[in-house]
């Protein structure tokens, strides 16, 4: 039976955008065999749900079941879902066991989407992590962040009408819900007046914004976007004003024996690009990073983390991975403390605490999703090794995310924050360039150490050796 090439095809596309993926620190292999073996248990378990073969030549077959002409040409290609998920899904089973069996029926998709769907804003994601219950300001948040959807829309009288709607339904629940919001957030009331001004002011760029408008329509188009942050950030400073503190105890284990991050923390970076892109024309490599730790989902790790910094184990550390899926650095070597993977579920309890010591699959909380996830360039991620989720010390990475697949990472790797200013840097990074130094500008008071606490000291580090899939030599991360 001859093979189905469109789906060959598109199986290797996946495969290789994956490659990173197979590589990270969860998925690092010792043997070039086990990546081939991801592959073809991947596709089989594709092709099994199709009520389709595999031969051992790894050609698509359609099995006999009386309509012979119908399966031997029909052919289809595997959705970039079905081929991700089925390779997470092969490979989590050639990590425990030599023998590959059928993944169990949860496996066979991937986790749930992100409540947030497709929000990619760090800000945003910041904004939606507060632990704030308040439903007026959220509705007044929501509307304000429909308008990056609105902008999209090509045609200028449609656009207009959108963002006119979405306007007025901000302005709507900010009138409709003033009272609520000041009962939650007695110091605001300045704030809102500002707000209400600004969304009337909004009004009157998006009614003359448009490249039918001439000159000022394609000026105020440019406007949108700058007055939507404005004005989101009047609102996220008004739900930041309506936190009451952690909304959830850390669990005594983990707070009575390491620094524990209760609220958020910014973190300024300069890096040093050894071969910046536009060298000849004066670029001399500097760039710099605002980092925003968010210790009300992900305490212990955005506390190691920022204590790590407060300690300078960042400073002058070199980049020792960057793949394009990801950018990874180590706090001068691990430290010999780890900390557990800690993963706190999207609209969670306001009283539970993060997930500790376990991955989403290990729970079976394949309908969850976190609430910090990996949609943004820049997120925030703490390694660990393949062996081990619990292994976590000094290494962190900033996720580069593929929009073809969504993340493969949510519920296996703890975020603790985002890179909410330069983060088109991580894209220019390479492995050897320097982060020449992180410091602390905001939220060091939320920092809380244990008594007696030290910071640990250096040891070699736990994260398991990369190795190339076909077969190459291996480096010590």
């Amino acid at each position: 039976m001859a093979p189905l090439s469109r789906t060959h095809v598109h199986v290797r596309l996946q495969t290789r955008t994956l490659s990173g993926f197979m590589r990270s620190p969860l998925l690092t292999q010792s043997s070039s065999s086990c990546h081939r073996r991801v592959t073809d248990v991947a596709l089989r378990a594709v092709v099994r749900n199709r009520d389709d073969d595999v031969d051992d030549n790894g050609n698509i077959n359609a099995r006999d079941d009386g309509d012979h002409q119908h399966h031997r040409h029909t052919s289809f290609v595997l959705s970039s879902k079905q081929v991700a998920a089925s390779l997470l899904a092969a490979a989590s089973m050639t990590i425990a066991s030599a023998t590959a069996t059928p993944p169990p029926p949860a496996l066979a998709a991937p986790l749930k989407t992100s409540q947030f769907g497709n929000v990619k804003n760090p800000a945003a994601l910041l904004r939606y992590a507060l632990p704030v219950e308040n439903k007026d300001i959220r509705n007044v948040q929501a509307a304000l962040e429909r308008i990056s959807d609105d902008e999209r829309i090509p045609a200028n009288k449609a656009r207009r009408l959108k963002l006119k709607q979405d306007i007025s339904a901000a302005s709507d629940a900010l009138n409709g819900g003033r009272k609520a919001i000041l009962a939650a957030n007695a110091g605001a009331a300045t704030q809102l007046d500002a707000l209400a001004k600004g969304l009337d002011e909004f009004v009157a760029i998006v009614e003359n914004a448009g490249s039918d408008k001439g000159l000022e329509g394609e000026a105020n188009l440019q406007q949108i976007p700058i007055k939507q942050e404005a004005l989101l950030n009047i609102v996220g400073a008004v739900e930041q004003g309506m936190v009451k503190g952690m909304a959830y105890d850390v669990p005594k284990q983990y707070a009575e024996s390491m620094p524990t991050l209760l609220g958020r923390a910014t973190v300024e970076v300069e890096l040093q690009i050894a071969n910046p892109p536009n060298a000849a024309s004066g670029d001399d490599g500097r760039r710099k990073m605002t980092l925003e730790l968010d210790g009300y989902n992900a305490p212990v790790t955005a506390g190691r983390f920022l204590s790590l910094v407060e300690s300078g184990k960042y400073n002058n550390v070199e980049i020792n991975r960057a793949d394009g899926f990801l950018v990874q650095a180590s706090g001068g070597g691990a430290t010999s403390d780890p900390i557990p993977l800690e993963i706190r579920v999207a609209n969670a309890n306001r009283g539970a605490p993060p997930e500790y010591g376990m991955t989403f699959e290990d729970l079976g909380m394949y309908q969850d999703s976190p609430q910090l996830n990996f949609n943004a360039l820049g997120t925030l991620g703490m390694a660990h090794s393949e062996s081990d989720a619990n292994d976590a010390t000094s290494q962190f990475f900033w996720a580069i995310p593929d929009p073809r697949q969504g993340s493969l990472l949510d519920g296996r790797f703890a975020v603790f924050g985002y890179t909410t200013s330069g983060m088109e840097a991580v894209r220019e990074l390479s492995q050897g360039d320097v982060i020449k130094s992180m410091r602390v500008v905001a939220g060091k008071d939320n920092l809380i150490r244990p008594k007696g606490y030290e910071a640990p000291a250096s040891a070699p580090a736990v994260a398991a050796a990369t190795e190339e899939a076909d077969g190459g030599s291996s480096s010590s991360e």
